[in-house]
């Protein structure tokens, strides 16, 4: 009998058959005769197409609170950041907090164009208040865990701070074709810009505020703007520190400010 006149099987419905099976291709015998190879493989459900579907997709507010996570969430095998500020027992806080801490600048500084997240995670040690997409009611932070971060960030930048500075991008460098090794150096350079102004922000800010943590403010500022003069924001430094010098009475922190510059100029 021609193929074409076979009888073909009635197609089983979604309804009474749920696995459904695709029909492989015929095969032409030696003598002639066309046989069917039957079913082959089996095809996917509507109901299991959108379930791929549904857990393939991920909802914007979702990624955003994964990239929170990263700088104060539990993650890299740490717990929460809030959850550390958080505990009731000063002693245990402050001892966890020297721990993690510890451990984050050790990452950084092995392999310091993979942790923008760890230098994000570091930063959040220094804040006042501290929040979390599980907890967005803000926790206090204590102050010896905030001058621990602020000495550590100095630290590690000091360590991690290219020997050159990096410039912005052109429109035109960003939209052309580079190799992935050049990508991922654009992105760590561009990422580090972001993480070190917004630590010298939040320098400034406690130098205005002349809070308790001015004075240790003003000192990365000068260590700063002595060992790596060379770098992005220097002006920014020069300006608070020449600011400090400003004022009508003279004080220690004037005197920090004035050799400060005297070893600029020295080693300009």
């Amino acid at each position: 009998m021609p193929y074409e006149r076979m009888p073909r099987g009635r197609e089983a419905s979604v309804e009474s058959d749920s696995h459904r099976h695709i029909q492989g291709l015929p095969i032409k015998l030696a003598d002639g005769r066309i046989q069917a190879t039957g079913k082959m493989t089996r095809a996917p459900t509507s109901s299991e197409s959108e379930d791929e579907d549904e857990a393939t997709d991920v909802h914007p507010d979702e990624a955003n609170k994964r990239v929170e996570d990263v700088a104060t969430g539990a993650r890299f095998g740490r717990p929460a950041v809030v959850d550390v500020v958080g505990n009731k027992s000063r002693a245990a806080r402050i001892h966890e907090a020297k721990e993690q801490i510890a451990s984050i600048c050790q990452e950084i500084i092995a392999d310091p164009e993979n942790s923008l997240g760890l230098l994000r995670r570091l930063h959040t040690f220094s804040l006042g208040k501290i929040t979390s997409p599980a907890l967005p009611e803000p926790v206090t932070n204590d102050i010896m865990i905030r001058k621990l971060a602020i000495l550590s960030q100095l630290a590690v930048f000091k360590d991690i701070i290219p020997g050159y500075r990096i410039r912005a991008l052109t429109e035109k460098e960003k939209a052309e074709k580079v190799s992935q090794m050049v990508a991922h150096t654009r992105e760590w350079e561009q990422g580090l810009l972001i993480v070190y102004q917004t630590y010298l922000r939040a320098l400034e800010d406690s130098l205005r505020a002349k809070d308790e943590l001015s004075d240790i403010a003003l000192k990365c500022m000068c260590t700063l703007a002595t060992e790596v003069t060379h770098f992005n924001f220097r002006v920014n430094l020069m300006s608070c520190i020449v600011a400090q010098l400003s004022k009508k009475s003279w004080d220690k922190s004037s005197d920090l400010c004035l050799n400060t510059l005297i070893s600029i100029f020295r080693n300009d």
